[in-house]
């Protein structure tokens, strides 16, 4: 009927379907220093976000 259904598993009185692999993205923050610290005056960084993608696992 519809295949996304899934089957029903009569022992457990449900809808069951098969797993899907799936991929999760995630940020980490990542530093550039534009310019270096000195005597008189603090160092000049810029945060950025470093993307990635994993597996997860279950």
């Amino acid at each position: 009927m519809l295949p996304r259904l899934g089957t029903l598993d009569a022992s457990a009185d449900c809808w069951a379907t098969e797993p899907v692999q799936t991929l999760k993205t995630f940020k980490t923050p990542r530093n550039h220093v534009k310019a270096e610290a000195t005597e008189h005056h603090p160092a000049q960084v810029d945060v950025y976000q470093k993307t990635g993608f994993k597996t997860p696992s279950f």
